[in-house]
């Protein structure tokens, strides 16, 4: 773009007006287009398959649906003593705990003796 030496372009805009036409359509958001055409019941489920031993409760004003944890799975990987088997510099991160869990015990090696 052209600027002449008033410091408009040669559309006869100065650039602040043009800066704030910008601003402006930035500011603005057309929410009804934004909007669901059957309202918020769009994002509700009609119905809702839950696991065997689930239960609900309806209160008033709400719905309690209680899930019971999934059965633990187990592991084949020994569980890393940070005291026996982690360098000294490596303790603090670990303050409190005996062991790490199966995921930090299976990535120990790797991490502490590769360079992978």
């Amino acid at each position: 773009v052209k600027t002449t030496t008033d410091g408009k372009d040669d559309d006869g805009d100065t650039k602040m007006e043009d800066a704030k036409k910008t601003f402006k359509s930035l500011k603005e958001l057309d929410l009804e287009h934004l909007a669901f055409r059957n309202g918020a019941h769009t994002m509700s489920n009609s119905t809702c398959n839950l696991p065997p031993q689930s239960w609900r409760a309806t209160k008033k004003g709400y719905e309690e649906v209680h899930v019971p944890g999934t059965i633990k799975v187990k592991h084949d990987v020994e569980l890393v003593d940070i005291k026996k088997n982690l360098p000294q510099w490596t303790h603090a991160a670990f303050e409190g705990m005996e062991t790490l869990n199966v995921i930090q015990s299976k990535l120990c090696p790797t991490a502490l003796e590769t360079n992978e």
